[in-house]
C-alpha cells in the first residue's frame, strides 16, 4: 500500500467521520424504526468507491465503522458497526451494475450515465436489503452479546424486518445518485479517469 492509497483512505474515512451525526448533527430518525437514522456519512465512502474502487473505499468504510462504535454508537450499540455492511452492500451493487452494463456496451460506445445510475441503484437496494435483513435477523434472534430481550423469529420477520427493508430501500435513493454526481464532478475537475463516471 503506497502513500497515495493511504492518504486517500484517510481522506475519505475522515470525510465520513466529519459527516457523522456526532459532529455534523445531520441525522433524522426513521419514523418506522427510530433506531435507524437517515444520515449522509455514507456519501464519501460511495464517492470513494466510484472514483477509486474497493481498494480505497472498503478500508475507509472499516475505519468509519470503528469510529461509529467509538463516537456515535446509536441506539443499536454494540451492533451499530454492522452499518459498514450496508455501505459495502451498495458498493457491491454498484460494481455489479458496472460489470453488467460494461459487458453489454460496445467498446466504441460510451455507457449511458442515466442507465448506469438506475441499474446501480437497483442493485444497491437489492444487496443492501438482503445483507442487512440477514444481519438484523441474526443479531436480534441469536443476540450473542445478550443486549435485547428474546424475540421469536416470526416477530422479527413481521415487525422489524419489513420496516428495516423500507429504510434500506430509501437510503440508496439518497446516497447513490448524490454520490455519483459528486464523483462525476470530482472526476471531471481532477481528471481521475474513473471508469464508473
Amino acid at each position: 500500500m503506497n502513500a497515495r492509497t493511504i492518504a486517500l483512505i484517510i481522506t475519505f474515512s475522515g470525510l465520513a467521520m466529519a459527516l457523522n451525526p456526532a459532529i455534523s448533527r445531520i441525522a433524522f430518525p426513521f419514523p418506522l424504526l427510530p433506531t435507524l437514522y437517515f444520515q449522509i456519512w455514507e456519501l464519501p465512502l460511495i464517492v470513494a468507491f466510484i472514483l477509486f474502487g474497493f481498494k480505497i473505499a472498503l478500508p475507509a468504510d472499516l475505519i468509519n465503522a470503528l469510529f461509529l462504535v467509538a463516537i456515535f454508537p446509536g441506539p443499536s450499540q454494540p451492533y451499530y458497526w454492522i452499518s459498514a455492511f450496508a455501505t459495502a452492500g451498495m458498493m457491491v451493487g454498484t460494481y455489479f451494475a458496472f460489470k453488467l452494463l460494461r459487458s453489454k456496451t460496445l467498446e466504441d460506445k460510451p455507457m449511458s450515465k442515466k442507465k448506469f445510475v438506475s441499474v446501480a441503484l437497483a442493485f444497491a437496494v437489492f444487496f443492501r436489503v438482503l445483507i442487512m435483513a440477514a444481519l438484523m435477523f441474526s443479531i436480534l434472534y441469536f443476540d450473542p452479546l445478550s443486549v435485547y430481550p428474546p424475540m421469536p423469529a416470526w416477530w422479527i420477520g413481521v415487525t422489524i424486518l419489513p420496516a428495516q427493508a423500507v429504510f434500506n430501500v430509501l437510503m440508496p435513493f439518497i446516497i447513490i445518485p448524490t454520490s455519483y454526481i459528486i464523483a462525476r464532478t470530482i472526476n471531471r475537475s481532477l481528471k481521475i479517469n474513473s471508469e464508473l463516471t
